[in-house]
């Protein structure tokens, strides 16, 4: 879900269809990296409770960045389902064209 929100991406994307997955993935690599020697993990960078994720944990939250309320969607087979979490204003949704503009700016520096 954070890595997903921090690259605009909608969290139903399909991995091959990832744009600039080589991004994505050694930022994925970083967050490792920061987090393996904390007890709570954090991907904002502020380790105050409630403003240490993004989306993820916040279906009853609003997003940190554009304050939209936070999406959840429950996916999986019946009894094994996931949680999906994202922000419809800043993740690209392909059912949305043009949707995640704001994401998809705050990342490209």
């Amino acid at each position: 879900a954070e890595l997903c929100f921090l690259h605009g991406i909608d969290p139903q994307t399909p991995v091959g269809a990832v744009p600039r997955l080589p991004r994505l993935l050694a930022r994925a690599q970083q967050l490792l990296e920061v987090n393996k020697q904390r007890a709570i993990p954090c991907t904002t960078g502020d380790l105050r409770p409630g403003r240490r994720m993004w989306v993820y944990g916040r279906d009853r939250g609003r997003c940190l960045r554009c304050a939209s309320p936070i999406s959840v969607t429950m996916s999986g087979e019946a009894g094994r389902e996931r949680a999906s979490y994202w922000c419809p204003v800043c993740q690209e949704r392909p059912d949305r064209p043009g949707s995640g503009q704001a994401a998809a700016d705050a990342t490209t520096s």
